[in-house]
């Protein structure tokens, strides 16, 4: 029987947590600030009246965005 088969957690949507836990150990670290504009980072993002959304908004599923 293959391995997958035999796990009992299915791993299809992993990159949230992940992406979760790389953000918190950057702002642990004082590299990312959470509550810092997300503009200041990735600065294309900051267009179309998107530069006052923080970094906390975007993992909090709170920023607004439709997709």
């Amino acid at each position: 029987m293959p391995r997958w088969r035999s796990t009992i957690t299915n791993v299809w949507s992993i990159t949230k947590t992940m992406t979760a836990l790389c953000a918190l150990v950057l702002a642990d670290r004082g590299e990312l600030g959470l509550s810092t504009p997300v503009a200041r980072y990735w600065p294309e993002f900051g267009t179309a009246g998107k530069d006052r959304i923080e970094v906390r908004h975007l993992l909090g599923h709170t920023a607004g965005l439709p997709d």
